[in-house]
């Protein structure tokens, strides 16, 4: 019969809570972009399948390493707890520095602007212009169709 040790399953826990944190803080990045650049319900969305695009590919290493594959509740509910606890305590101070990190960086690139360097207007430009192009594409999508 397979046995796990005392030892690897408070490694398990110890991770699993480090890793709820981690999921945590890489979820509050997203929320700190979209509060910085006031993203539509849509973007919210997007943002949304993007974070669990990074995150499940994350969650499923971690349980084939330390699990070899097999879902546990106590790791989901100790990453639970994990991201409770970075959110109740953490999260407030890191968003606020990372809008503060935005508005620096913006700051920056208005400053070098006013030098006139094309490179950045020739990339604002361009970022302005695939910007329309998706907007208007997502709202002709199909899921904002009418049924009928």
């Amino acid at each position: 019969m397979w046995e796990i040790s005392l030892n690897h399953q408070v490694t398990t826990v110890l991770l699993s809570l480090f890793m709820g944190a981690v999921f945590c803080i890489i979820y509050d990045a997203f929320k700190a972009i979209r509060l910085f650049f006031r993203i539509s319900v849509t973007g919210v969305f997007i943002s949304d399948i993007i974070f669990f695009i990074i995150a499940a590919p994350i969650e499923f290493c971690f349980l084939l390493s330390r699990c070899n594959g097999e879902i546990r509740g106590f790791v989901l509910a100790v990453q639970a707890v994990g991201f409770i606890i970075c959110k109740c305590t953490f999260s407030k101070i890191y968003i606020k520095l990372l809008k503060l990190l935005f508005s620096m960086l913006s700051k920056l690139f208005r400053f070098i602007n006013l030098f006139g360097c094309k490179t950045f207007d020739f990339a604002d430009r361009n970022l302005k212009k695939i910007y329309a192009n998706l907007k208007y594409f997502l709202k002709k999508s199909i899921f904002s169709r009418k049924k009928g």
